[in-house]
């Protein structure tokens, strides 16, 4: 019969830097006893979504086989591959679009609220106030 080994106790420590100098140099054996069955149950929130998610898309044939090429020039998976021009593009678009956004409040503070309160009379101006703010 095999007779059981007594386990060292674990040392408290002062910081990580101690911790990690001291498993560097210890085994962890003389201190847990892994012959047992310690399972460990994670529970996830099930409201909680994953970063990422599968998706499926249909791609010409001829477009794979060159992307394949290329992915496998880099030394990188095809899929990665794939996300990474996404990635560029959705940046590049994203780009475009702050662009587009400053622009069109450039225009609205320098050009069409100028022209309003020009054009409008007062009443009208607060009544289209007002409205303004409801939305």
């Amino acid at each position: 019969m095999k007779q059981k080994r007594k386990l060292k106790p674990v040392p408290k420590f002062r910081n990580e830097d101690e911790e990690r100098e001291f498993w560097w140099n210890h085994d962890t054996t003389d201190y847990f006893d892994y012959s047992k069955e310690n399972r460990v149950t994670i529970e996830f929130d099930p409201s909680y979504e994953k970063p990422v998610k599968l998706i499926s898309i249909r791609v010409p044939r001829e477009m794979l086989h060159k992307l394949k090429a290329i992915a496998i020039k880099r030394d990188i998976p095809y899929q990665s591959l794939i996300k990474m021009y996404l990635a560029d593009k959705i940046k590049e678009d994203s780009k475009m679009v702050i662009a587009l956004m400053k622009e069109h409040i450039y225009k609205e503070d320098n050009i069409l609220y100028p022209l309003a309160e020009d054009v409008l009379a007062p009443g009208d101006l607060e009544e289209l106030g007002k409205e303004c703010e409801k939305v």
